[in-house]
């Protein structure tokens, strides 16, 4: 999970949706399953591109912030939490 979040954060929900299956997959999840190898494949070309912006040349300090939010057993099945993060640099995500 974390080489997804840090890699292609565009999949991590979806992973960690289908990675609570994994024991017992329905036919449901193996479609998921391939719906997001087929967006992974189609997107593998694709990436997160930063360019030099305006603020950046009027603030040369670079701010790094950090959020996360976890949901406390929210899950009705299993009562597991969720937790998820994001830091940002100059307001762009970076992990």
């Amino acid at each position: 999970m974390y080489l997804i979040t840090c890699t292609r954060p565009d999949l991590a929900f979806a992973v960690r949706q289908l990675s609570r299956y994994v024991q017992k997959p329905t036919q449901q999840h193996i479609r998921a399953a391939k719906r997001v190898l087929r967006y992974l494949i189609g997107t593998k070309t694709q990436g997160i591109v930063y360019t030099k912006r305006k603020i950046l040349e009027q603030k040369p300090e670079l701010i790094i912030d950090g959020y996360c939010d976890s949901n406390w057993g929210n899950d009705p099945d299993t009562r597991k939490s969720i937790t998820s993060f994001v830091h940002c640099m100059a307001g762009d995500a970076i992990s």
